[in-house]
Formats: structure tokens, sequence, C-alpha cells
């Protein structure tokens, strides 16, 4: 047996397991107190991270390295924090320190990693999370008692935020995450369980990441933000605004498109992606194998992602190169490493999650604010 912790109810389980927690198991720590969150937040094996109403202007992003990040914001002197509301737009280029309503008392078995909402990478909005004391981006580490923040920096679009709002979701591990990383072992897990359907199927047998390809065959194979734009609302409804006053659209000429240093692209892999209930996926964010580009901003995938399509869904890019870069159409691009639930989730994206947005992806999908 582990040991009781007196401040709280011990999380139970088999001592031989570990993994990412799924929707069942996370629904019963908000039961019990340790994470303190509404339970509309909780998807088939994350939590959802909502937005507080408590936002500052900084003069740059910084990990609190061992201080309360409070702390840091009384003092002054490290991010000269301006406390700004929730009527004006976040501005492109400038970098916002945002309280989330969300409070956590784990126990010493349990802890995690975070990583922004897909709809906000598709904004080209960075958002990492920082915790009391915590020497890392989007880390929690284990025992952690405390709320979380959130470093924003909208790099395209002046953005407005609203309470409430996630930008960011953390996952829950119990003692280890259970990455599958031998080539061997992912080639009989992505065979047996269907998880990329096309034309081939590459293992990298460096770290047994699942190799994607981009596709440059539809209609429209990119997007990129126009220069000048209207302010993009969070809080705006679902479909309800015009893509045509944010993005230009881009058909690659023979298959092929150029890419410019330091632009922000949307872009669509090739292969169709079905994650069992039992796995989720997580792009590598760069890979200098593959390019001198960062692959996404977001990149979680959740389990069920897919199980609804005979030939699974494809997958949204959100890619900035670091040079120009020409890509042609079936080119290696992204790499989508898998890990283990301690448990087959209960709920999935495909079936029970309610705001499961991009049920309908297919090619180059702009964020859930935008009409199609």
């Amino acid at each position: 047996m582990y040991p009781m912790r007196n401040k709280q109810f011990l999380y139970c389980i088999i001592t031989f397991m570990k993994g990412v927690l799924p929707y069942q198991e996370l629904v019963k720590l908000v039961d019990r107190g340790v994470i303190s969150v509404s339970k509309e937040k909780i998807k088939p094996s994350s939590i959802d991270l909502p937005v507080a109403d408590e936002i500052y202007e900084i003069s740059s992003a910084f990990l609190p390295s061992g201080k309360a990040v409070r702390s840091l914001l009384e003092a002054g002197s490290l991010v000269k924090p301006k406390r700004v509301d929730f009527t004006k737009p976040l501005k492109k280029g400038h970098t916002y320190l945002v309280r989330l309503d969300i409070d956590f008392d784990l126990t010493d078995q349990l802890w995690g990693t975070c990583s922004p909402k897909s709809s906000i990478g598709r904004v080209d909005m960075h958002v990492r999370i920082i915790a009391d004391g915590v020497r890392r981006f989007d880390f929690i580490p284990r025992g952690y008692t405390g709320t979380l923040w959130a470093l924003v920096t909208p790099h395209s679009f002046d953005i407005k935020l609203g309470v409430g709002v996630s930008l960011s979701q953390a996952r829950i591990i119990f003692e280890d995450m259970d990455w599958l990383t031998n080539p061997k072992d992912v080639q009989k897990v992505v065979e047996f369980a269907g998880i990329v359907k096309g034309p081939t199927v590459n293992i990298d047998e460096l770290d047994g990441g699942i190799l994607l390809s981009v596709d440059l065959s539809g209609e429209v194979d990119a997007w990129v933000p126009k220069e000048t734009a209207p302010v993009l609302d969070l809080t705006a409804p679902d479909k309800s605004l015009n893509p045509a006053d944010y993005w230009v659209p881009v058909k690659a000429g023979d298959k092929k498109i150029k890419l410019e240093k330091d632009k922000f692209y949307i872009l669509s892999i090739l292969e169709g992606v079905r994650i069992p209930p039992y796995l989720a996926a997580e792009f590598v964010a760069v890979d200098t194998y593959l390019g001198e580009f960062r692959s996404h901003y977001a990149g979680f995938v959740d389990p069920g992602w897919g199980l609804g399509e005979e030939l699974g869904r494809p997958l949204t890019l959100e890619l900035r190169p670091y040079e120009d870069l020409v890509i042609a159409h079936g080119q290696s691009i992204a790499k989508l490493v898998l890990y283990k639930l301690l448990k087959t989730t209960e709920v999935t994206y495909d079936s029970g999650q309610a705001d499961a947005h991009y049920r309908d992806q297919w090619g180059p999908r702009l964020a859930k604010y935008f009409r199609r």
C-alpha cells in the first residue's frame, strides 16, 4: 500500500499500473476534491484549464524557478506587470499572464503535463502553463498544491479573451508516462488498431514515432494569417466568423508550396488517423530530421479520434518554419508518438465528448470560430 497523506484522500489504484488518467478517473479526482474544476471541463483523457478573472500584461515570459508566481507579480521587478481587463483585446506580439480557474491538491503518485487546446494553436496563440516554484513550462509536479497560470502571446491576431475560455489542457499521470517507443511494438499496435490509414506507414527507428506526410492535393492546401485583421473574439459562437476577414487561402502549384521563414501556416496531413480508446497521441513539435520548423503548437490527439471513420481522420498542423522551405505533396512533415492510458476511457472524442468540434475535419481546417 502507498502511504496515506493526511490532507486528502489517497488516490488508490493497482500498484503495477501506470499511465495517463482517462475520463472516469479524472471525474473521481474532481469528486474527491483533488482537482477543483467544473466537470464540464473533463475530456476523454485531459482537463480543460479555464481562464479566471485576472490578467496582466507583462514585459516578458518567465519561469517561477523556485518562487510563487503571485510573489513575483507583487515584486514587479521581473516582469513589470500591468493589470488589464477583459474588455480590452490582447495585442498581437504582446505577452500576458492569466490566472486559471483551477486548483490542485495532488498526491505524490500524480503529476501532469499541459498543452494548448487545438483551437488555440490554430489561431497562432502561444500558450504555456507555469506553476508555483516549477522550473519548466507546461509541467505540474508530483504532489502539487495550488493553481496554475498561463503565459499567452498572440502572434497573428489581436485576441478578445473571456472568463471561462480554455486555452490549454492538462493530462494527469499516475506514476509514469507509458510511451510506446519500441518501433516493432509500435508497428504491431498500428497494424492491430488501424491507427494510420494511408498508402504507407513509416515508423521512426529512433524513437518509435509514426511519420506523417503533408497533403497538398485539395482546393485549399494551406491558410496564412492576414497581416491586418479584426480582433478575433474567442467568446464568439462557433462557426460565426468569416475566414476571409482573417486568412488567405493558398493553393499549391504542381503540388509544392514554398513556406516563408517565420510565417504561420495551417496545413493538413495526408493520412487518416484513428486513436483507440486505450491510447492517446501527441505530435513531436520539433524534429530536425524532418526540417527546421515547428510542426504544431497544440498537438494533443484525444483517444477515440477518427474511430467513427473507416479511413480515419486527418490531423491539422500549425507550422512555422525557421528558414525558407519548399515542401511537396506526400513529404514527411510530422511525427506522432503514442502513449497508453491507465485504463480504457469511457468517453472518446468521437463518442461521448459533447464539444468535439472537429469530427467533420478534412483538409487544412481552421479553428472552430470560423465558418467552413
